[in-house]
């Protein structure tokens, strides 16, 4: 840049030196990009999702969650995601209930929905399982949203019980572009030499994701639950060791 000042006929140039660039950091900023921790700061609309006419069509890239991700996997690095919406636009609230029948004692049905290891065999997309004691549970999951599908971390924890009848869990997800809160519950009731189970859940969905709406929202839990009883009949009829798996169900 340049300037010019008049004082006796005499015309001075001045000149200034460029603005430097932030990118690649000069010697200031690479020194507080150097501290830990270090916290990035987003906004959502017209930066990380693309401007949409509708706020509900907005939307993360793949590409751009797979770098988020990536970012999460730094040390000392946090993410922080900002929006001007209202609060009720940054989070969705999918609530999903049921009915089923199992060909099985209630014995058997509640060893199988009390056991690690056969809960992990009916949860979709898990990629890891961990057990750090009889009532809390870490797991690694990957739900099919979007192309590459959406991983979270996955913290459970037993709340309450009341062998063999009744459970309740909270469960914590957090993810790139995703944070999940859900308690869910399970009644069990003999029925003959069957178990009938009801069981609810009301899934608290947060950030870009639940931006996405109910209506994308809902089909893909019901979906997940789905396989999630798809497995459980296959872990029941396993433990009880004897005649095809076999369950009715009512929602």
């Amino acid at each position: 840049m340049s300037g010019e000042s008049r004082g006796g006929g005499i015309t001075a140039v001045t000149r200034q030196a460029p603005p430097r660039p932030a990118l690649p950091p000069n010697a200031e900023l690479a020194r507080r990009l150097s501290d830990s921790p270090l916290l990035i700061a987003l906004d959502i609309d017209g930066t990380l999702a693309p401007i949409a006419s509708r706020p509900e069509g907005a939307a993360v890239p793949e590409e751009t969650r797979r770098v988020l991700e990536r970012l999460t996997r730094l040390p000392a690095v946090h993410l922080a995601f900002v929006t001007g919406r209202a609060a009720h636009d940054g989070r969705r609230i999918v609530n999903v209930e049921g009915e089923r029948t199992f060909a099985a004692p209630r014995a058997t049905v509640w060893q199988v929905l009390n056991d690690p290891a056969s809960m992990a065999k009916t949860m979709p997309g898990v990629e890891s399982f961990d057990v750090h004691d009889d009532r809390h549970w870490t797991a690694n999951v990957k739900i099919p949203l979007g192309l590459g599908g959406l991983k979270m971390k996955v913290d459970m924890e037993k709340v309450e019980e009341r062998e063999p009848e009744f459970a309740k869990m909270a469960i914590k997800g957090q993810g790139v572009g995703a944070m999940m809160n859900m308690e869910t519950s399970f009644h069990l009731s003999e029925a003959g030499n069957e178990t009938h189970m009801k069981w609810e859940a009301e899934v608290h969905i947060l950030g870009p994701v639940a931006s996405m709406g109910q209506r994308v929202l809902q089909p893909i839990v019901n979906q997940q639950v789905a396989q999630v009883l798809g497995a459980l009949d296959k872990q029941v009829h396993e433990a009880k060791g004897a005649g095809p798996a076999a369950s009715t169900e009512a929602t």
